[in-house]
């Protein structure tokens, strides 16, 4: 199913995400992709990023036929290109304390950083629910072109924290078989930031 919606511009990707997903239930699939424009207007290098997280996401038709397999018949949550899933201090920016705030509210104990740098992946919706559940869509901040700090940051550093703590794995999408660690990734870096 595609489905497109005109949603006002705040919270960059997440709050609109957010919103779809609070508008439609989703949980009844068992993948569903994430897909958005990413500009990166604050580097040079954003076009080739945005580039290179499309090729990772779509590499092959048969790639994308292994992937899905996963999220069908195994225990895969999120899944994205291994080189974007970050998990480095040096991404925890001013976005701890709301992170931890939310982690209480889900119940996560594990609040080891691990997540998908661009917000873009693979995922199982029934997975993400409990934290789209707890999201309320006016607690998003006013676009005022923010780099950290913001709903839309904290959110994305817990897609695959929530992944986790809901029983799903991180997976890589040309070895959808490997589960993704923090430790895996701790020397994955995003292009724009340390181009």
């Amino acid at each position: 199913m595609l489905f497109r919606s005109v949603i006002e511009n705040r919270g960059r990707d997440v709050r609109p995400f957010i919103e779809i997903l609070k508008a439609f239930d989703f949980s009844k699939y068992n993948v569903a992709l994430k897909l958005h424009t990413k500009k990166s207007k604050y580097s040079s290098l954003g076009d080739i990023w945005r580039d290179e997280l499309y090729k990772g996401l779509l590499p092959s038709a048969q790639a994308i036929s292994k992937v899905i397999w996963q999220f069908k018949i195994g225990d895969a949550g999120i899944a994205a290109d291994s080189k974007t899933f970050l998990s480095s201090d040096l991404y925890w920016g001013a976005n701890k304390p709301r992170y931890n705030m939310l982690c209480d509210k889900l119940n996560i104990t594990d609040r080891e950083l691990l997540f998908i740098g661009g917000t873009m992946f693979w995922f199982k919706p029934s997975l993400i629910y409990p934290l789209v559940n707890i999201i309320e869509l006016d607690d998003f901040e006013n676009e005022l072109n923010q780099q950290d700090g913001t709903l839309a940051h904290v959110i994305e550093r817990l897609f695959c924290v929530q992944v986790n703590n809901a029983g799903g794995k991180c997976i890589d999408v040309l070895e959808p078989t490997k589960n993704i660690s923090s430790k895996d990734v701790v020397d994955n870096r995003v292009m724009v930031l340390h181009g």
